[in-house]
């Protein structure tokens, strides 16, 4: 297997709400359908160039990607077997260019390190332990990434695409089941950062937070 990775970075025109969810739509979802990688994993970024450029070269995506040098952009990562590897970084490079996003090209991703990293793991860090951990997250995260395939509904009218909205969901989103599960069965913290005054202020990774006031 050959694990790759790119970061596909996002016009400014694009619709604000769902740009990550039309990109995986127009880009990702149909090379996982064509060559059904081992796994893959995507997400996304709004930030500016210092993030941006740590995986590629910003000078080969257009200026006006990223005005007042904030970009939006979404990291695609990839087990994919050596023998179609070329086929497969062709087509999405492809269907990155015809949809009108922008790319400096796949580079390889050392899976290892990055999901059997001090963030993932505690303990003994033996190579055996630590190529375990890393392949049962990026199980994890491939599940989770082709949950959302699943569940994205598009092109509509505009060329866009959504998550499917669940009236019987909290904030009509089934991912916040699938969280409160996860949740209920790892009994991980769901931290939320408020000031010395009480306010709830950004989670500074960018999750989206929803004040549900109840009376």
């Amino acid at each position: 297997m050959s694990e790759r990775q790119i970061r596909i970075f996002v016009p400014p025109n694009l619709d604000q709400i769902c740009w990550a969810e039309t990109l995986v739509g127009r880009v990702i979802a149909p090379v996982v359908q064509e060559f059904a990688p081992n796994w893959i994993w995507f997400s996304r970024y709004e930030e500016g160039a210092d993030g941006s450029s740590l995986d590629s070269d910003l000078s080969k995506i257009p200026a006006w990607f990223g005005p007042n040098g904030f970009y939006r952009s979404v990291r695609f990562r990839v087990s994919i077997p050596a023998a179609i590897q070329g086929e497969f970084e062709r087509n999405t490079m492809a269907r990155i260019g015809e949809s009108g996003y922008a790319a400096t090209g796949f580079l390889d991703y050392f899976y290892v390190d990055d999901l059997a990293s001090g963030r993932f793991m505690a303990g003994p860090a033996t190579p055996e332990r630590r190529r375990k951990r890393a392949d049962l997250i990026a199980r994890f995260l491939n599940a989770s990434a082709n949950l959302f395939i699943d569940a994205l509904i598009g092109p509509d009218e505009n060329g866009l695409y959504h998550i499917e909205r669940n009236s019987h969901a909290l904030c009509e989103s089934f991912f916040s089941d699938v969280r409160h599960l996860f949740c209920n069965m790892t009994n991980a913290p769901t931290p939320v950062f408020i000031d010395k005054d009480g306010a709830v202020q950004p989670h500074p990774s960018g999750e989206i937070q929803i004040i549900i006031q109840r009376s």
